[in-house]
């Protein structure tokens, strides 16, 4: 089993015992009405920051993983290693166009961002490793491997949900763009779109020379053999 195989095991039983563990919890007791509007009057006094200091920090706090907005490259990434991934997939993929390009650094971009998904998680499970290295000391080794991993899991069960909805979604974009990008390519080799009759009016189909209809021959005139007498 692979370590991201045993990190899945480990979040799956991560889940089941924190389950458990919320249901042998005695249920709160209900909010008082007033409580309830001291809550709501406490909210009002927290509306994000006013001044343009406060608002540009907080519209940079993206950067902390740079899996989302415009920022892709984080302080500490190695801009020469971006660099040759995207000048390797120029060459690869060949654009040529201004939009073809943008989709190919778009593709480099988001496979930045897969990779970096898998860094953040691998180090997420380290850290809880040397948290917990004491504990369960009791345990036979190979339990006591799922059961850190459990723990670290318990511990940033949030961040490491984000990762994984982070995943999917870039997933996703990545298929669009490749998509896109074949699409362009493919009309820029001499092919068209056409409707298709039997489809929806936005659906199309891709034709090119190749598979497009034979030209039906000319008419020749008939031999003397063949013409009516």
């Amino acid at each position: 089993m692979s370590n991201r195989a045993e990190r899945r095991e480990a979040e799956r039983l991560a889940r089941k015992l924190a389950y458990q563990e919320a249901r042998n919890k005695q249920p709160q007791s209900p909010i008082s009405e007033a409580q309830l509007n001291a809550n709501r009057a406490n909210a009002q006094l927290s509306t994000g920051p006013s001044s343009a200091a406060g608002r540009e920090t907080s519209s940079r706090n993206a950067l902390k993983t740079g899996l989302t907005g415009r920022t892709v490259l984080l302080p500490t990434d190695d801009i020469a290693e971006y660099n040759r991934r995207l000048e390797s997939a120029l060459a690869l993929r060949a654009p040529q166009t201004e939009q073809e390009q943008t989709l190919v650094q778009s593709l480099v971009d988001t496979d930045w961002r897969l990779d970096r998904i898998v860094t953040l998680e691998s180090a997420i499970y380290l850290k809880g490793a040397l948290e917990f290295a004491d504990a369960h000391a009791d345990q036979p080794e190979a339990h006591r491997k799922a059961l850190i991993q459990a723990e670290t899991y318990l511990k940033y069960e949030k961040p490491l949900r984000n990762l994984n909805i982070q995943e999917a979604r870039l997933q996703r974009q990545r298929t669009k763009t490749l998509a896109e990008l074949k699409d362009l390519q493919e009309v820029g080799q001499g092919g068209s779109l056409q409707p298709i009759g039997n489809r929806p009016p936005n659906g199309f189909e891709f034709s090119t020379p190749f598979n497009a209809p034979a030209a039906a021959e000319p008419n020749t005139p008939s031999s003397p053999d063949t013409q009516p007498r």
